[in-house]
């Protein structure tokens, strides 16, 4: 082979091109003809070879190793090193920096991946950018490295402050917030406004602490699926009150002051409400000035509060009503005299028809006592208070035009007038109807003791020796009552404050009272008077002396004797006074039962 002569032959060639190159402008390599606007030119006839750049091993693209000497700009290589990427790369100076010829189509945001190796801006001036995307919802998405990082979109103004920030939670499961609270240049400082949470709840984080207080127009609300609505204020009012109505239409109510109604139950606390106003407490409410479960106050003083009942039969007059009133008592000279009063109010007051309020108890009615006594209808607790019956003014023992109605058996009055003629007089004091009468209530002491006095007014014609049939059967006594001490008294003594007239004269007393006699036999009496006296035993005269004795202090003692038989008798001693001094005294004398002395009312019962 002729191996030689094509060696020599190419190194002539490339010297003579050398040489050529030092004379011409451009420099050919298998051409003689180069390119004009090259300098230099390398041609293959077959187009089958290449030019082989050198093959270097870059361990770091940031230096220039392993080119030695002084590097120049734009220096080219072909890096074998795979841990720094194969390829052609040159030198960049300015950088220092070894740049890879990227093949193909270039590596950008449309072709690769990459990472920026500082911050970016784009420009768009008037310009827009668009993504267009048929691949749905990751379309566009940004994903951060760290799950405990926020990430987001900003909104920067033109002075490089922030406005509003879209981001996402730190944390797996978060929600995306909007911030626009504030402009700041720190985007932290931005407030929340919305957030969508991961459960799909919605938080509006600038509300519910009294910041935006006003009357709104409308309304929004959600329908079945979800979509936000909006609804009119107005409507919304309506549709709201429709199960209450105007007073006298269908209508639900448009104002604060309109008189409203409902044709339901109302519970309050309470859902399932038994009665037309049903109100249920978890835990009771005990009455005092702050609270109560049900709370009725007015404003204006001495005003009053109530609850009526007003009546179907006759609603134009008759009602029923609880009613406080601040100072509706009149026993009091202050204007804190409370009262409180249950009544009925009927047109017709007085009749045979009347409207009555029953206390239904199913024990026993206390006042002031919680613990009534379980034998007493009603039990009166106070102990420094006492009950006031009716005071009534009857006109005799048989008057049935006084009270209204009927008179059951068992009536109690208190009669307040001495009238009437004898023997169906009345006079001052407690009666009570049974047997188609009025029967007076015999006052004694706590065991029965006493006898009973009735005083009466002599006519100014009987100044001595008065006719006693007509006190007996006619006469209506001025004075009442029992007496329980000594039948012995001159003068001033208690004994005639207590049974005698204002004035202690022209007057007639009669003292009656049972007597139980312990042993058959013979008792005797004596009696001393100023002026006369008489005894009745049983209904009989025994002692009669009924004329103006004189025998004041006890001269003169008038003496009888009479047996009794072992058992009640009745007694009855008359005395009257005509002027001067005024005497009596009864006493006993021997007698089967041992008494003896002044005798006592005390020995007597009051039947």
């Amino acid at each position: 082979m002729n191996t030689n002569f094509n060696f020599y032959k190419n190194v002539i060639l490339f010297t003579i091109s050398l040489l050529s190159n030092s004379i011409q402008a451009q420099v050919g390599i298998g051409n003689t003809d180069p390119s004009n606007s090259a300098l230099l030119d390398i041609h293959n006839a077959n187009n089958d070879k290449g030019v082989l750049i050198p093959r270097v091993d870059i361990q770091d693209l940031s230096k220039q190793e392993p080119i030695v000497g002084i590097i120049e700009e734009s220096l080219l290589v072909y890096n074998t090193n795979t841990a720094t990427e194969k390829g052609f790369y040159y030198w960049d100076t300015d950088n220092s920096i070894w740049i890879k010829l990227n093949t193909g189509t270039p590596d950008n945001l449309y072709s690769a991946n990459g990472t920026l190796t500082g911050n970016r801006t784009i420009t768009a001036g008037t310009n827009f950018l668009q993504l267009f995307s048929s691949l749905g919802k990751t379309a566009f998405g940004i994903k951060r490295a760290q799950n405990a990082t926020p990430t987001g979109i900003a909104f920067k103004n033109s002075d490089d402050t922030f406005d509003s920030n879209i981001y996402m939670q730190s944390g797996t499961q978060s929600g995306l917030v909007f911030a626009t609270g504030g402009t700041n240049t720190d985007i932290e400082s931005l407030a929340s406004t919305l957030t969508l949470n991961n459960d799909s709840s919605i938080i509006l984080n600038g509300y519910g602490s009294s910041n935006f207080i006003a009357s709104p127009s409308y309304l929004l609300g959600t329908d079945a699926s979800g979509n936000l609505v909006e609804l009119a204020a107005t409507d919304a009012f309506y549709q709201a009150n429709q199960d209450w109505f105007k007073e006298n239409t269908t209508s639900p109510p448009g104002s604060i002051n309109d008189n409203i109604y409902t044709k339901g139950k109302v519970g309050i606390n309470k859902i399932n409400p038994v009665g037309t106003l049903h109100i249920n407490e978890t835990i009771g409410t005990s009455a005092s000035n702050s609270n109560g479960t049900i709370y009725l106050e007015h404003d204006d003083a001495g005003g009053q509060s109530s609850i009526v009942f007003r009546s179907t039969a006759d609603s134009n007059t008759d009602y029923g009503y609880i009613r406080y009133e601040d100072d509706g008592s009149g026993n009091q000279g202050s204007n804190e005299n409370g009262l409180l009063e249950i009544g009925v109010s009927n047109d017709t007051p007085g009749s045979n028809v009347q409207d009555d309020i029953n206390i239904d108890a199913s024990g026993s009615l206390g006042v002031n006592t919680a613990t009534p006594e379980a034998s007493a209808s009603i039990h009166l607790g106070r102990t420094n208070q006492g009950l006031l019956i009716n005071k009534v003014q009857l006109a005799s023992i048989t008057d049935v035009n006084t009270i209204t109605g009927n008179e059951p058996d068992g009536l109690l009055v208190y009669n307040t007038t001495a009238n009437g003629t004898f023997p169906n007089n009345v006079i001052e004091g407690f009666y009570y109807w049974d047997n188609s009468k009025w029967n007076p209530f015999q006052r004694t002491d706590t065991n029965n003791n006493g006898m009973q006095y009735y005083t009466y007014d002599m006519d100014a014609d009987e100044n001595s020796s008065p006719d006693l049939t007509k006190y007996r059967d006619l006469r209506t006594p001025v004075k009442s009552g029992v007496y329980t001490g000594n039948l012995t008294e001159v003068g001033n003594a208690p004994f005639f404050d207590t049974v005698s007239t204002s004035d202690k004269t022209t007057f007639v007393l009669k003292l009656t009272g049972t007597y139980l006699v312990q042993n058959k036999g013979d008792f005797n009496f004596n009696i001393a008077s100023d002026d006369g006296a008489r005894m009745y035993i049983d209904g009989s005269l025994v002692l009669n002396d009924w004329s103006d004795s004189g025998k004041e202090g006890g001269d003169g003692v008038a003496s009888f004797q009479v047996e009794l038989a072992k058992g009640k008798h009745k007694i009855e001693f008359w005395y009257y006074e005509n002027s001067g001094g005024e005497a009596l005294t009864v006493m006993w004398d021997t007698n089967a039962d041992g008494n003896s002395g002044v005798i006592s009312a005390t020995s007597f019962i009051i039947e």
